[in-house]
């Protein structure tokens, strides 16, 4: 009410007499019979109205202002609104601060192509005064990094400080067959259950090339996923299973039996935490040859968790 619609009302629209602020009913409304309605996402409730937005069941356009603040199902739930007619194209606009480079809006839009990206700088906008952009500018760490340059980095006491999604986050290609691969399995339920497939290149460099991350599903439904998604080309393009050279897993014993009866042998991990944080920072950390030696593929994720 005080700042987006308000700067609706008196920047964007201003005296125009063709629209009407009807803030009783939390939109403006156009002389040629459109409305410009808005609206939050914090409850049930308030969910309840937005799905009952727009004269024909959908919308045309719909913004999501400071979208980090949105989860994940809040964006699928206005991508279910989108289905007006009044033009031949539709769309949902994201606008934001930057966040974490795991944020679902970076992990799934931005790394997975799934929408067009537009950034900018503080000092990209006009309107900022002088001052303000040099007390951004005097800033330190993350804040700065965000705020004045508009990078979606890690907040400060992550496990990964040195994760760049600039840099070990890279296009995917054609994983050469003579590539050692393994996969690595964390169990989880109510947590994720999580599988990475890794290559190592033959300068031993590691590249996450696939990964399931998702809740709410059984060790042998996961199981099957896997044994569909360890599949390669073949002579004649023929797909044959990879040559997975191990599978590493979480010590639950009863979730490793199930993945072994259902055709995935593994060992368990060594889960000495210390040394383990310590060897994946040396991967992401500038080799001598210039190079980190961990990367991880755009669009890796095989699906986005929903439930």
């Amino acid at each position: 009410t005080n700042s987006t619609v308000l700067f609706m009302e008196r920047t964007v629209i201003g005296g125009d007499p063709e629209v009407t602020h009807v803030s009783s009913k939390h939109r403006f409304e156009y002389t040629n019979g459109s409305i410009l309605a808005y609206g939050g996402m914090a409850d049930d409730e308030q969910r309840e109205q937005i799905r009952s937005i727009g004269a024909t069941g959908g919308v045309d356009i719909a913004w999501m202002e400071e979208a980090n603040a949105f989860t994940e199902k809040d964006f699928d739930e206005l991508r279910g609104r989108i289905r007006g007619r009044a033009a031949s194209w539709r769309q949902l606009i994201l606008t934001t601060n930057p966040d974490s480079p795991m944020h679902w809006i970076k992990r799934r839009l931005m790394d997975g192509g799934q929408a067009a990206v537009y950034y900018s700088k503080a000092a990209d906008n006009p309107n900022n005064p002088p001052e303000y952009l040099q007390t951004l500018a005097s800033m330190t760490g993350v804040l700065e990094q965000r705020l004045n340059r508009g990078l979606w980095v890690q907040a400060e006491g992550a496990v990964y400080e040195g994760f760049d999604s600039s840099i070990h986050v890279i296009d995917p290609f054609p994983i050469p067959a003579d590539w050692r691969r393994i996969r690595a399995v964390d169990f989880g339920y109510t947590n994720p259950f999580v599988c990475f497939w890794i290559a190592f290149d033959n300068d031993d460099r590691m590249y996450l090339y696939r990964e399931i991350y998702m809740t709410q599903r059984t060790v042998s439904v996961h199981a099957k996923q896997i044994r569909e998604l360890s599949v390669m080309s073949g002579p004649g393009g023929k797909e044959i299973p990879e040559p997975i050279e191990v599978t590493i897993c979480d010590h639950d014993a009863e979730d490793r039996a199930t993945l072994s009866a259902e055709g995935i042998p593994n060992m368990p991990a060594v889960k000495d935490v210390s040394p383990g944080i310590q060897r994946v920072g040396q991967r992401l950390n500038t080799a001598p040859d210039g190079k980190p030696r961990l990367f991880v593929f755009k669009n890796a994720l095989v699906e986005t968790d929903t439930s």
